[in-house]
C-alpha cells in the first residue's frame, strides 16, 4: 500500500514536470490575444449582453471539447469583457476574470433564463432603431431615459447600464453580481443544468494546464489527479505548485547569498583608501530575482492555474515580494551611479564630497523607491491620492519621531556644501578636539590626541562654532626673548639684525608683517619682540619649525654677544597679617 502510494506520487510528480516543460515551450506562453481584446461586444442592451455572453461561452466550450485552447482562450477573452469588475482591484481582476466568467456561465446554467423577447433590446432599453440608430416614435434624444437597471426574474443577477467612463452607456452585469458569484456557485454547483447548458466547464478550466481550457485533456487525467483538495486546487496542481516555490525559494536565496558573499569578499580585498560603496554582487543577484518573482507569478496563475482565493493570495504575495525587489532594485542601482561618479571624480571614499554625492543618491533612490510604491498600489486598487496622502501623513509622522535623524541629514548638507574641514584636519568643535578620520552621512568622527574616536552628530556640528587648525596655510609666533639688561646698545643692533637676517632667509617664514624689535625695558632684562608666520598647517610640522627657528636666533645671540636675562628665583614665605598668611616673594 506504502509503495503504491509512493508511485502514486512520484507519476504525479512526472506528469506534473511535463506539464511544466510542455507549457514553456508551446505557443500560448503568456501572450493574450490582440485581436480577442479589440473585438468589439455587443453590449447596447441587456438582451445583447445577456445571449452575447451566453453564446460566447458555448464557442469557448465547443473549442474545447476539440482540444483548441488558444480558440477557447480567445473566446472566452471576449465573455469576460460583458462582466464589470470594477469592484475589484486590476491586479485580482487579472487572476479572476476567466473564473468568474465561467462561474457566471455555471449559475446561468442553473436557473430558468427568460425568453429573448422578454428581455429589453435595444429599442426597449435606449428608445433607439438597432438599424439605424434613429430614435423611435419621433421622440428627441435628450427627452429619452434609458433603462439603467435590468433584473433576471426570480435571481438577483443584475445587469446595468454603465454611467461614465470609456465604457460609458454600455450594459454589463453589475459589479455586486460579479462580487457574489463564488459565493452563489458553491450554494448551486450541486443542481442540475438546464438543457444547452456548458457542464462542468468551470472544473475543466481549473484543470487545464495553461490559459484556455482542454476538455480532452481534464477528460483523460487519472482521478486521482483530478482528485480537488486543499483551496479547491487539484493534486497535480498543488504538486507542481509546491516544486516551483520550492525551487523558486531555494534559488532566490542562493542568489542573494552569492552576491552578498561577492561583495564581502572585494570590500575584504580593498585598502581603506579605495574602500568604495561597491554592491555590484547584490545588484546582479537582484537583477536576477526580482524578474524571477514576476515571472513565477505569471506561470502559476497561467501555466499552473491556480484559481479562486488560494491564487489570490498566493499572486499578491509573489507580486509584492517582486516590488520589494524591484524598490531595492532601483535604489541599489542608483546609488552604485553616484558611487561610479565618485569614482569618476577620483573623490575619497571618505571625503565630504563623496559622502555629499552619496546623500544625493539617497534621495533620488528615496523618490525612486516611491514611485515604484506608487506603482503597486495602483497595481493592488489603491488610488495614488490616497498613498501620497498617507505619505503625507505618515511625514509628519516620521518627522516627529526620527526628528534628530532629520537634523542630522540636513545638517549633512550645510556641512558637507559649506565645507568647515576635510580629511586629516585638526579641528575643535565644541569642547572636543581631533582629527578628522570620516566624515558620514549623520556624523563626522575625530580621532583625539588620547587615540579615541568621537563621532559628532552633524546637528550637533552645524549649531556649533567649528576651529579648523587644518585651513590655515600658516602658523603664528607671537613671543619675547629676555636679555640681559646690561647689554650695549652696538650688539643689540646687531643681535636684532641678526635675528631678521635668519628670519627673511628662512623659507618657512612668511616675510611680510615679519616683527624682531626692541621694547620697552623690564625689571631685570631688555625685551625683544618676535613676531612672525611660520607656513606650515600641520602642528608636528610647527613645532620642528619653531625649533630650528629658535636654535638660528641663538646662534645670532651668541654671534653678536647678548646674553639671555638670568632667571628669577621665586621664594615662598608666609607673612602674617590681619586677613591671614600671604605669600611674599623675593627675587633672587
Amino acid at each position: 500500500m506504502r509503495k503504491a502510494g509512493m508511485k502514486c506520487i512520484l507519476q504525479s510528480v512526472v506528469l506534473a514536470l511535463c506539464a511544466v516543460v510542455q507549457l514553456a515551450f508551446s505557443s500560448t506562453g503568456f501572450a493574450q490575444g490582440t485581436q480577442s481584446v479589440l473585438r468589439p461586444t455587443d453590449t447596447a442592451s441587456p438582451r445583447d449582453t445577456l445571449f452575447s455572453f451566453i453564446e460566447k461561452i458555448d464557442r469557448t466550450y465547443a473549442a474545447a471539447q476539440v482540444g483548441d485552447t488558444a480558440l477557447s482562450t480567445e473566446f472566452l477573452d471576449q465573455a469576460v469583457r460583458y462582466l464589470d469588475m470594477s469592484a475589484y482591484p486590476p491586479r485580482i481582476q487579472r487572476y479572476q476574470r476567466e473564473e468568474l466568467a465561467l462561474l457566471m456561465k455555471e449559475v446561468l446554467d442553473r436557473i430558468d433564463l427568460p425568453s429573448r423577447e422578454s428581455v429589453p433590446g435595444v429599442a426597449d432599453a435606449t428608445g433607439q432603431s438597432r438599424e439605424t440608430g434613429i430614435l423611435l416614435g419621433g421622440e428627441r434624444a435628450a427627452d429619452v431615459t434609458p433603462i439603467e437597471l435590468w433584473q433576471i426574474p426570480k435571481t438577483n443577477i443584475r445587469i446595468y447600464r454603465v454611467a461614465e467612463g470609456s465604457r460609458a452607456g454600455e450594459y454589463l452585469f453589475a459589479p455586486d453580481t460579479v462580487a457574489q458569484l463564488g459565493d452563489w456557485y458553491s450554494r448551486i454547483k450541486d443542481l442540475p443544468y438546464r438543457e444547452g447548458a456548458t457542464p462542468n466547464i468551470y472544473f475543466a478550466f481549473a484543470l487545464t494546464p495553461g490559459r484556455g481550457i482542454n476538455l480532452e485533456r481534464s477528460e483523460t487525467m487519472p482521478d486521482w489527479m483530478t482528485a480537488v483538495g486543499f483551496g479547491g486546487q487539484t493534486l497535480w496542481q498543488g504538486i507542481a505548485l509546491v516544486l516551483t516555490l520550492l525551487l523558486v525559494t531555494i534559488g532566490t536565496r542562493v542568489v542573494l547569498r552569492a552576491g552578498r558573499r561577492f561583495d564581502a569578499k572585494r570590500a575584504a580585498d580593498l585598502p581603506d583608501d579605495k574602500r568604495y560603496n561597491w554592491r555590484f554582487g547584490l545588484l546582479a543577484a537582484l537583477l536576477i530575482v526580482t524578474p524571477v518573482l514576476f515571472i513565477t507569478e505569471r506561470f502559476v496563475d497561467d501555466f499552473i492555474n491556480i484559481t479562486g482565493v488560494p491564487m489570490a493570495f498566493l499572486g499578491a504575495a509573489l507580486v509584492l515580494l517582486g516590488y520589494v525587489a524591484l524598490a531595492v532594485l532601483s535604489f541599489l542601482a542608483i546609488g552604485q551611479v553616484f558611487e561610479l561618479i565618485v569614482l569618476g571624480r577620483e573623490f575619497g571614499p571618505r571625503s565630504a564630497k563623496a559622502q555629499l554625492l552619496r546623500l544625493v543618491g539617497y534621495f533620488v533612490g528615496t523618490f525612486a523607491v516611491v514611485i515604484v510604491i506608487l506603482r503597486a498600489a495602483d497595481d493592488f486598487g489603491v488610488p495614488a491620492v490616497t498613498m501620497l496622502a498617507g505619505f503625507g501623513v505618515g511625514g509628519i509622522a516620521v518627522s516627529l519621531a526620527a526628528r534628530e535623524t532629520l537634523m542630522d541629514l540636513f545638517g549633512s548638507f550645510v556641512i558637507m556644501i559649506e565645507g568647515p574641514y576635510r580629511l586629516n584636519d585638526f579641528v575643535t568643535i565644541g569642547s572636543h578636539s581631533g582629527t578628522v578620520v570620516e566624515i558620514g552621512v549623520r556624523s563626522t568622527k575625530l580621532r583625539t590626541a588620547d587615540n579615541l574616536i568621537i563621532s559628532i552628530p552633524h546637528s550637533f556640528i552645524s549649531s556649533n562654532s567649528v576651529s579648523n587648525y587644518g585651513y590655515r596655510g600658516a602658523r603664528l609666533i607671537n613671543s619675547v626673548l629676555r636679555i640681559h639688561p646690561d647689554t650695549p646698545t652696538d650688539k643689540i643692533t646687531e643681535f636684532l639684525e641678526l635675528v631678521r637676517a635668519s628670519l627673511h632667509d628662512n623659507p618657512m617664514v612668511r616675510n611680510e608683517g615679519c616683527l624682531v624689535n626692541l621694547q620697552m625695558p623690564g625689571a631685570g632684562y631688555l625685551e625683544v619682540l618676535l613676531y612672525f608666520y611660520v607656513q606650515v598647517a600641520a602642528w608636528a610640522d610647527f613645532v620642528g619649525a619653531r625649533e630650528q627657528i629658535m636654535l638660528k636666533i641663538l646662534e645670532c645671540a651668541k654671534q653678536a654677544g647678548v646674553e639671555m636675562a638670568p632667571t628669577q628665583t621665586i621664594e615662598a614665605s608666609a607673612v602674617a597679617t590681619s586677613e591671614g598668611p600671604v605669600a611674599a616673594i623675593k627675587p633672587g
